[in-house]
């Protein structure tokens, strides 16, 4: 084809004789061939894009949206723990503790800011003792915590607001002890976390009021992730963290006074629906090392060493989690 141009343009008037005329006859059909690949390509890309799954316009927005715990005003909100608790002082033998609780939380209302007003409240308590070398097995029904009510202030990140319990003249603490973790643990920073794998660290300090009178207190360390998941075909995400914390709590009476401080390292996990924002299930494992001193007694170690697995029972738009 190109030496019928050459010929061609050889047997024009000299005027006729412009090379960029030469190249445009020599480059249109590349051009026409390329424009018909682009097409080509184009309508395969397409058609490919039509043959993927679509997602609703639903679970587009729940995984682009942030993760952030979220209560409204009049949700009531039941969970069902267990727990397996091992304990151990020094020079003695071990013990080992099954429990069964149910703990409620209950919104108040939110206010401009969206900040959430909540109440907890332990409902029931059942646990099984059984100490090493004893095939014994003694069982608890109760405990002095049930029923007394803690209020929290929290912001959709978990951070709290203000922290505060109802009875502040009797002593007690929950079943699980002073250092056990929270129903709404502080996994959150200002940042607005949605997509998969994204990591970030938490630190705060906090008073535990839904563990004890008086309150322990806890300085923590959270290194966090998100991984997507789902559960009855409703989009969750799954905040995995691994914790570092000290922490200490000071009991004085009448009869006695003891203080204890501990060190502990755990990793779990939170199960947040991207739908409502409620908790479904939560799981923690912790090793803790308790220093115990009292007036009469020298400090004295102690190893104490639990894994709690909570799930929803009542009050979200999910059904009960099993």
């Amino acid at each position: 084809m190109f030496v019928k141009y050459l010929q061609w343009y050889k047997a024009q008037s000299c005027h006729w004789r412009n090379p960029c005329l030469l190249l445009f006859f020599v480059l249109f059909p590349s051009i026409q061939t390329l424009q018909a690949a682009t097409r080509g390509v184009t309508m395969e890309t397409g058609a490919q894009k039509l043959l993927e799954p679509q997602k609703s316009a639903d679970q587009q927005n729940a995984e682009g949206a942030c993760i952030r715990y979220r209560f409204e005003a009049g949700d009531s909100v039941v969970y069902n723990l267990e727990a397996i608790d091992t304990i151990q002082f020094i020079d003695a033998p071990w013990l080992i503790k099954h429990r069964e609780e149910t703990w409620a939380i209950v919104c108040d209302f939110t206010d401009q800011l969206g900040r959430m007003y909540l109440r907890t409240m332990l409902l029931s308590a059942h646990a099984q003792e059984q100490q090493e070398g004893d095939s014994s097995v003694h069982s608890h029904k109760g405990s002095a915590w049930i029923r007394r009510m803690n209020f929290l202030v929290l912001d959709s990140n978990g951070r709290r607001i203000m922290a505060r319990q109802a009875d502040t003249i009797h002593a007690a603490l929950c079943p699980g002890g002073a250092f056990s973790p929270p129903l709404l643990l502080d996994l959150f920073d200002t940042s607005c976390h949605s997509r998969a794998r994204e990591g970030w660290n938490i630190d705060s300090e906090d008073s535990l009021v839904e563990n004890g009178f008086p309150s322990p207190r806890i300085r923590q360390y959270f290194n966090c992730k998100i991984v997507d998941t789902t559960i009855d075909n409703i989009p969750c995400a799954s905040i995995q963290f691994g914790q570092t914390s000290q922490a200490s709590h000071t009991l004085l009476t009448k009869n006695i006074g003891v203080y204890t401080r501990c060190v502990m390292n755990g990793w779990g996990s939170t199960v947040i629906s991207r739908v409502d924002g409620k908790p479904l299930v939560m799981h923690c494992s912790q090793d803790i090392k308790l220093w115990v001193k009292t007036e009469k007694d020298e400090q004295r170690g102690e190893q104490h060493s639990h894994t709690t697995y909570t799930r929803l029972f009542s009050g979200s738009a999910h059904p009960r989690v099993r």
